[in-house]
């Protein structure tokens, strides 16, 4: 009797065993996917676009004269303001023509002073009649004709110092260079360009499709968002450009940002959103929550661990939430990215996943 109980429990824990293992089994075949719970709420309407960092201003620097370039004084990611020396090309003719237009324009000075001394000491002995008023009239010649000759010379020198200065080249701007292409001992033209200076102020310049660029209005709010980094800065709409390019169909839209050059290098890839239109009461999901299939849009909802293909309208809009106008009244639970699950699948959502406010 002992034994035949003995089998009895032995064969129904095998049982029990077989039925854990299969319910395991079947378990870890149904799939889990993320879900969001929908909420009606606040909602944007978002245009999410591709755009470069770019400089409001950018120059290229050139030489005035041409000649050999003796000395650069800033390289690429350096900034500069405006009016500082940056670079020299050799001017040896006009270096020792203003020397010695200066040599002579001091030598000069020094003459007239000593006329003027003389003057001086003349008037003296006018006044005591130890010299004829001829003396006086004759000193006085002498430093007239001294202050014409040091007059010309230091119209001379300026003129020279002005030549000079042409060898001399500064910035033009307050910025950054950008650009550097030449080095020292390079021979250059007029036409050479020697650096390229971008402003310190920046801007963003994206390509909107003509189809959304015209909901596009001046002064909207915008985020945007360096590739690659988690950083965003604050943007507004400063231009809309009113010519649609033929060949891409798009619009240049530029926008004025809070960042500079310090935070955001130009040339850098940006993803922008303009804040087209602000909702007070909607629906909105994640764009991946939402599948298009035979023509028409649908969400899979989760009801009690059961998918059911719910058809949904929506507000066809780029950008990474759409907002829907029938199908969901905004407490449902939708599986997040949409997949090739169909109706009455079972699935474990995963309760971890946070919800998504609309």
């Amino acid at each position: 009797m002992r034994r035949y109980s003995l089998k009895i429990l032995y064969l129904v824990g095998t049982v029990a065993v077989v039925a854990a293992v299969l319910y395991y089994g079947i378990q870890s075949r149904i799939p889990k996917v993320p879900v969001v719970v929908v909420e009606r709420g606040p909602a944007e309407r978002v245009l999410s676009i591709v755009g470069r960092v770019m400089p409001k201003q950018e120059v290229s620097v050139r030489a005035e004269q041409p000649g050999q370039v003796i000395e650069l004084l800033k390289d690429e990611n350096q900034h500069v303001t405006a009016g500082e020396v940056i670079a020299r090309v050799a001017a040896e003719e006009e270096i020792a023509t203003l020397s010695a237009s200066r040599a002579e324009a001091i030598a000069l000075a020094a003459e007239l002073a000593r006329a003027n001394n003389q003057l001086t000491r003349t008037r003296e002995l006018v006044q005591k009649g130890f010299v004829s008023t001829q003396n006086l009239d004759d000193v006085l010649s002498e430093v007239d004709a001294l202050k014409a000759r040091l007059d010309a010379a230091r119209a001379a020198e300026r003129q020279v110092a002005v030549r000079a200065e042409k060898f001399v080249i500064r910035s033009p701007i307050d910025g950054l260079v950008l650009a550097r292409p030449v080095d020292v001992g390079q021979v250059v033209s007029t036409e050479t360009g020697l650096f390229d200076i971008g402003s310190v102020e920046l801007e963003v310049e994206a390509e909107a499709d003509e189809y959304y660029a015209d909901a596009l209005q001046l002064g909207q709010s915008a985020l945007i968002n360096p590739a690659g980094s988690a950083e965003t800065f604050n943007a507004v709409v400063s231009e809309i450009s009113p010519r649609v390019d033929p060949t891409t169909g798009g619009r240049i839209v530029r926008l004025e940002t809070e960042a500079t050059a310090d935070s955001l290098l130009p040339g850098r890839t940006i993803n922008t959103s303009i804040i087209v239109e602000q909702l007070e009461d909607a629906v909105s999901v994640p764009r991946s929550a939402v599948q298009l299939q035979g023509g028409r849009f649908q969400a899979l909802v989760v009801e009690q661990n059961r998918i059911h293909v719910v058809p949904v309208e929506i507000f066809d809009w780029p950008g990474p939430r759409v907002i829907i106008t029938a199908g969901l009244q905004g407490k449902e639970t939708v599986v997040a990215s949409a997949t090739s699950l169909a109706e009455g699948d079972e699935v474990h959502p995963l309760d971890s996943t946070p919800p998504t406010a609309p």
